[in-house]
This record gives C-alpha cells, structure tokens and sequence, in this order.
C-alpha cells in the first residue's frame, strides 16, 4: 500500500500526507481576510473625465509587518469627438 522511504513508509497519495488507512491529514488553521474599496468619478462639460479608485487589503496569512496592502488607480480621458475643431472635420 505504501512505499518505504528512509525506514518508513510514505503513504501518501498524489503528493498529500495521508495516514495508514488512507485518511488525509491535516489541521485546521484560523484565517482572515478583510477589503474596502472607494471609487470617484468626474466628468467636466461632456470633454473631459477623471477618475481614481483606491482598495485596501489585509490577510492573516501574511506577517505582521506585510499584512496590509493598498492599491490605486487614476484615470483620465479627453473626448475630442466633442471638441468644437473635430465637429467641423469630415466623417
């Protein structure tokens, strides 16, 4: 059923630490994770658009000191299409 390794015998299975009779093995750890996220628009006379977002992250999983993590994001946009010179070119 198993295999011998150094003296013992490895029986598990794929690569997952099982016991003798096939069970897996494992234990059960407390986790937490918590995230929060913000987003802001603006858009100015039809022409032009900002945007910015920010998420903040944290996991147990990681140390003390890496446990939190915070990402943003900005944007902006011109439309020309809407720009008094483009209604006049063709097309």
């Amino acid at each position: 059923m198993g295999r011998q390794v150094g003296g013992r015998y490895d029986y598990s299975i794929y690569g997952i630490p099982t016991t003798k009779n096939g069970n897996i093995e494992g234990g059960k750890e407390d986790r937490a994770v918590f995230s929060a996220f913000g987003e802001a628009g603006y858009t100015y006379d039809e022409r032009f658009s900002f945007s910015a977002s920010l998420r903040t992250d944290a996991s147990s999983s990681f140390g003390r000191d890496k446990r939190y993590g915070t990402f943003y994001s900005i944007g902006g946009a011109w439309v020309v299409s809407n720009e008094r010179f483009a209604k006049s070119l063709p097309g």
